[in-house]
């Protein structure tokens, strides 16, 4: 039985005419777990960072392929940010009100300010993309340029990086 939250992101993607398919499975936390799944067929896991700024009140969603390490250096000077560190498990559930482990580009639907900025790996252009709706007891999976279009549909700044 698919959780409200799951629910909540298929109700979205289905008024706003986005093609997708969802994976049931038991909950996951890791990328390592993720994969004993064995669901990579249908595309390509990604990893999910709730960073924030050193100085400032901004924060930074980061989605990037699985196999990725974040240089967040290198994030930094893309996006002429001050400092980056992770956030805190406090300030991702204030935020985007998720808990670790579950974190994904849905969680911007949270984020009533709009102000969570949404930074994308640019290797994962013109492929099909696993994240979590919210839930980590599913894997949703739907385009990059379908994801794109919804994130700016509901008013996120978007930026393509290069990790």
């Amino acid at each position: 039985m698919p959780s409200a939250a799951q629910q909540k992101v298929c109700q979205l993607l289905q008024q706003e005419q986005i093609p997708y398919e969802i994976t049931q499975h038991a909950a996951v936390t890791t990328i390592a777990e993720m994969e004993a799944l064995q669901v990579e067929e249908k595309g390509q896991i990604c990893k999910n960072l709730f960073l924030a700024e050193a100085k400032g009140p901004y924060f930074y969603l980061c989605m990037l392929a699985k196999e990725k390490k974040a240089d967040l250096k290198a994030i930094r000077a893309q996006i002429s940010s001050s400092r980056l560190h992770f956030a805190s498990p406090q300030q991702l559930l204030e935020k985007l009100q998720l808990t670790q482990g579950a974190v994904g580009p849905f969680g911007l639907f949270n984020d009533d300010a709009h102000d969570t900025v949404f930074l994308i790996d640019s290797s994962l252009k013109g492929q099909i993309l696993g994240m979590h709706p919210n839930d980590n007891t599913a894997t949703v999976w739907l385009s990059y340029e379908h994801l794109l279009v919804l994130l700016q549909k509901l008013g996120h700044p978007i930026y393509e990086v290069t990790v």
